[in-house]
């Protein structure tokens, strides 16, 4: 993987895994059961937003239709065309409350 888009993806995943951390710090107040639904709720619409976003450049919407987005580094290297599967590789580790 190229150096920036790892690091770029790092930082996205990382970004992801904290506001679902926040999320959780302010419904901590609930019942356990209710954290636990909402964890799931919050934890899969991050993820949908996330996938939704990077498909976009991944010429996986029907946006692709009219042109494709590239990533492109300041060295004119392109970021791959799988970015939303990277990233999930990612999140697939991350378990639930």
């Amino acid at each position: 993987m190229k150096p920036l888009q790892e690091i770029f993806l790092k930082n996205l995943v990382g970004t992801i895994r904290e506001a679902r951390q926040r999320i959780l710090a302010d419904i901590d107040f609930l019942p356990e059961e209710e954290k636990k639904h909402l964890d799931a709720v919050v934890w899969e619409e991050l993820q949908r937003l996330i996938h939704t976003f990077l498909c976009e450049f991944d010429g996986a919407t029907p946006l692709a239709d009219l042109g494709l987005i590239s990533i492109v580094d300041e060295n004119g290297q392109k970021f791959d065309r799988c970015l939303h599967e990277l990233v999930f590789k990612d999140l697939e580790d991350d378990k639930l409350l």
